[in-house]
């Protein structure tokens, strides 16, 4: 794009062909969309796609525009934190075992029972920590 220096651009037209028959689903929603707000619909689809982020359209419907790098950065990210957490369960395991095996009272991180009742019952983690120290890992 070429810009004279007297002349200054505060806006330039994007636009792209729709082929009947084989867009006729773009044709459809074009033509649904309110006059007057075709340009902000497009501003907010390419944002979102740029960003990855989740957008409401003018029906109230919420939509995820997908973007290539973000979502793989955001699956990176999450595969890294599970990767982690399950790194420490071995750890957390023997610091368990080795505790109870010399008496420390220690109370399971993980309470199944809390889950669902919001507390767990001393017998039931008794009985998970015996059930530990029987297998052999």
């Amino acid at each position: 794009m070429t810009v004279n220096m007297m002349e200054h651009r505060t806006s330039k037209i994007i636009g792209f062909k729709a082929f009947f028959e084989r867009d006729d689903d773009i044709l459809d929603w074009w033509e649904n969309i309110p006059s007057g707000e075709r340009s902000h619909v497009l501003r907010s689809l390419i944002r979102a796609y740029l960003t990855g982020e989740v957008i409401v359209t003018p029906y109230g419907e919420e939509a995820v525009a997908f973007s290539s790098s973000v979502q793989l950065a955001r699956v990176q990210s999450n595969t890294t934190q599970i990767r982690d957490a399950v790194m420490e369960i071995p750890t957390y395991l023997e610091q368990i075992i080795s505790q109870k095996m010399r008496g420390v009272q220690v109370a399971p991180a993980i309470q199944p029972n809390a889950m669902l009742t919001g507390t767990a019952s001393e017998d039931d983690a008794e009985k998970r920590i015996q059930r530990m120290q029987k297998k052999s890992w």
